[in-house]
């Protein structure tokens, strides 16, 4: 019967993921080039060949792709869950990006402030909050992730503690790659044809995690290793049957009768107006303010065509925006707790959770 396993994959060696820029002779692919954790766009597409091959399918032989892992363009009967990512067994998640450092290495909140005119018209912008003296600087938590226990103290408005947030630094390194051509005649290299290229090495006891849903557990437990990112790198994979793990909603209307909540994506959202729903969120009812990653674009390799798919653009995970709720409002809004909002929600894109803000 279909049911969700969950896939836990780590690297055999290094993998090589890129930006969807060219990379061809001559070119090179440096760190700032790089994507980690992959995009499920490319994730999906290494999972769904893992299995049409354990059903027996070779490229080149359609007749015999299984109908139920869909077309280039759909995922047929399955749906997926992630990426996210686990050391030692601890799940980690996006930093919620309301969440601030100071200077002394201690955090503090953003929050809605009062209505200004600016060039976004009347609105709340995000300030800090009140308790942070003027002379201490605050800034953005860059190239890292937050424990689940972490990002639950997040969401029930409390300040996590430093060991929580776990740098990028401590889960994987970046290494510069040389590479030469090599000419089929003679097995020697081509002069002047160099190329460098980045690669990942994650630490140990760094995995990345993905839920299958909707397909036999028997397709997939014969699965070991499959190939993963550029130049075909291998990755282990442990089947599990652990689902991840959403924070609980503990998110209460205030004395005035409101509910002040938050939403939060902890995988990134691709929606039809991605600049519309920066500003004003993901719902029909208006955010009062929000605090959102730079809209980045991101594409894929169509395997049946042998051509990279066409960028699209999509919000970061991370991004928050800010309500003040109705009880009626919020009971409507509520349930979409632990779901999925935005275009191509089967993916896993657009997953989001809700916490409470004080104002």
């Amino acid at each position: 019967m279909p049911n969700t396993v969950t896939w836990v994959i780590e690297p055999i060696d290094t993998w090589f993921f890129r930006q969807g820029s060219p990379f061809d002779l001559g070119q090179n692919v440096l760190t700032g080039d790089v994507i980690f954790p992959p995009h499920m766009s490319t994730i999906q597409g290494a999972i769904r060949t893992a299995i049409a091959r354990a059903q027996g399918w070779q490229p080149g032989e359609d007749d015999k792709w299984p109908e139920s892992l869909g077309t280039p363009d759909d995922l047929g009967e399955m749906s997926l869950e992630g990426v996210f990512l686990q050391q030692q067994a601890r799940w980690l998640f996006p930093v919620p990006r309301h969440l601030m450092k100071m200077r002394k290495g201690n955090f503090t909140h953003l929050k809605p402030g009062p209505l200004v005119e600016c060039d976004l018209g009347v609105c709340a912008l995000p300030i800090v909050d009140a308790l942070v003296s003027e002379e201490d600087k605050v800034s953005p938590i860059e190239d890292a992730y937050i424990t689940e226990e972490g990002l639950i103290l997040c969401l029930q408005g409390q300040l996590p503690p430093n060991q929580t947030i776990v740098p990028v630094e401590s889960l994987w390194q970046t290494e510069i790659r040389t590479g030469l051509t090599i000419r089929d005649e003679t097995q020697t290299a081509e002069p002047g044809l160099l190329y460098h290229a980045s690669h990942v090495r994650l630490e140990k006891d760094v995995s990345l995690v993905v839920s299958v849903k909707g397909l036999p557990r028997e397709w997939q437990k014969s699965i070991h290793a499959f190939p993963l990112g550029g130049e075909r790198r291998f990755a282990r994979v442990t089947l599990s049957e652990m689902s991840i793990p959403i924070p609980p909603l503990r998110v209460r209307p205030s004395r005035d009768g409101y509910v002040r909540t938050f939403a939060v994506l902890l995988t990134p959202a691709q929606f039809a107006n991605p600049h519309h729903v920066s500003r004003y969120g993901p719902f029909s009812e208006s955010c009062l303010s929000a605090v959102t990653g730079r809209i980045t674009m991101r594409g894929g390799w169509d395997l049946k065509r042998h051509l990279p798919r066409p960028s699209c653009p999509f919000i970061p995970a991370g991004s928050v925006w800010f309500y003040r709720l109705s009880q009626q409002a919020w009971d409507t809004l509520k349930i979409l707790h632990g779901r999925h909002v935005g275009l191509n929600s089967e993916y896993g894109f657009g997953h989001i959770i809700f916490g409470q803000w004080e104002e």
